[in-house]
């Protein structure tokens, strides 16, 4: 490999606002040009480094230096309205050629349609490889999205890549489901099944950037009601039947009910009982990773799990102080009790023990 550490590449800046009101003849095929080269050249790379089975800091840096592939521009009104709607092709067809015949030889078809399984394959001998492969992922992506788009651009086809990518990832339909359901749990349940069947929906999606942002746009928002809908869940005095007057995570209004059927059914006191029970399990569990046991946790208790994994940071917290010593004994005692019921003596012992008391 060439060490290409001290190359530098020609740069045409054009400002935003020249973006904004569309560009010059010269200066999209000045930009174009410089483009057909970075893909060009940058298919070659990866076609290197497959054969090889291998990469190294050079072919990062090479392909970082061609990492700016194609995209739509914006002909200026005066030049569009002059020189016709066929100009733009006739731009692609002086500026792009070689990039757009090379990628039917890279993707191995002359159907776009069929890309898709090749550049599969072509992550997959990535993923194999040694080393950092995020960034070599995202050139392989980067390419296809490009190339694939100037290959409609070719063929005078429409330019999206996925039909209805906004009406796929809509919240609001999702919304409005989960507003017709007037239990709790169902709610849920929509929403978790919806982000399932959207992940799964979505499995291209790495190799879009824009559908990628709307699954992760709407995985939040989802995510955002299934929080506001576990605090209901724990405020209710039955765990269902609790309609909302907003689910929208901007909003973030439920109706709640002030009355609550186990109030010491605290958290804090379910999280210590857990944190005796994974130790009494196994010794080594209370060492693993608190973001893995606080999932545990709220797995068994449905509790949310910021609040969880705060609790977990000290189980035993208010007993160094004499302010918080009261509660936090009463914690234990309760927590205590529970295991005396279960009559698992050997945590009742462990508790007593933590507790300082005879």
């Amino acid at each position: 490999m060439v060490n290409l550490a001290n190359e530098k590449i020609p740069v045409m800046v054009i400002s935003d606002e020249s973006y904004e009101i569309g560009l010059s003849i010269h200066e999209i095929k000045t930009i174009y040009k410089k483009v057909n080269t970075n893909m060009v050249e940058a298919m070659e790379r990866i076609e290197d480094i497959l054969f090889q089975e291998s990469f190294n800091k050079n072919d990062i840096l090479y392909l970082r230096n061609r990492n700016n592939f194609y995209k739509t521009l914006t002909l200026r009104d005066d030049d569009a309205f002059e020189h016709g709607e066929s100009l733009m092709k006739s731009i692609l067809t002086a500026t792009l050629s070689e990039a757009y015949n090379r990628s039917l030889v890279f993707f191995d078809s002359r159907n776009n349609l069929a890309w898709f399984e090749k550049l599969d394959e072509y992550r997959i001998q990535f993923l194999q490889m040694d080393g950092e492969t995020t960034f070599l992922l995202s050139v392989v992506n980067g390419l296809y999205d490009s190339l694939w788009i100037l290959y409609k651009g070719f063929n005078n086809q429409p330019l999206s890549l996925y039909e209805n990518d906004e009406l796929d990832f809509d919240f609001d339909l999702i919304y409005n489901q989960v507003l017709s359901e007037p239990d709790l749990f169902s709610k849920m349940s929509i929403l978790y099944n919806a982000i399932a069947e959207k992940d799964l929906l979505s499995l291209k999606s790495e190799l879009n950037p824009y559908r990628y942002q709307l699954n992760e746009n709407f995985k939040k928002c989802c995510n955002d009601a299934i929080d506001i809908i576990q605090t209901q869940i724990e405020n209710t005095i039955e765990f269902k039947s609790l309609k909302t007057t907003e689910l929208k995570p901007e909003t973030r209004i439920l109706t709640s009910d002030t009355n609550i059927k186990y109030p010491e059914f605290t958290t804090k006191r379910q999280v210590l009982a857990m944190y005796y029970l994974l130790n009494e399990a196994d010794k080594n569990t209370n060492s693993i990773d608190r973001t893995v046991r606080a999932r545990f946790i709220l797995f068994m208790t449905g509790k949310n799990e910021s609040n969880i994994y705060d609790a977990l940071s000290n189980p035993f917290k208010g007993l160094e102080n004499e302010k918080n010593k009261k509660a936090a004994l009463e914690d234990m005692k309760f927590v205590r009790s529970q295991f005396e019921l279960l009559q698992m003596n050997a945590i009742v012992e462990k508790i007593t023990k933590d507790m300082k008391i005879d």
